[in-house]
């Protein structure tokens, strides 16, 4: 295994993703590797708190001053008018094929 440069450094964590609402570009078990930041651009995959107790994993959406999360599937609701804080955006994937 190699690991690319660019995540040698900074702070990366791995999360186990849970739920449906990014199907189908992440399943149910799929491995994120997130790189921590506060920030994102629209249309980037992040992990954010919501209400502070609750964390997902969503696109994140901006047009002008208006921001909100949106989930790959339609069957789920977009977080919109509810406070939360960016905490890292997606930059890697694994899946393991059984």
């Amino acid at each position: 295994m190699v690991v690319d440069p660019a995540l040698s450094y900074g702070a990366h964590f791995v999360l186990r993703v849970r739920g449906e609402s990014m199907d189908p570009e992440m399943k149910e078990g799929d491995l994120a590797l997130v790189r921590r930041s506060a920030s994102a651009e629209d249309g980037q995959v992040v992990i954010a708190h919501v209400d502070e107790d609750e964390a997902t994993v969503k696109l994140f959406r901006r047009k002008g001053k208006k921001v909100w999360l949106e989930a790959s599937n339609p069957k789920f609701e977009t977080i919109s008018g509810r406070p939360f804080k960016v905490v890292g955006r997606v930059v890697g994937l694994v899946r393991q094929f059984r």
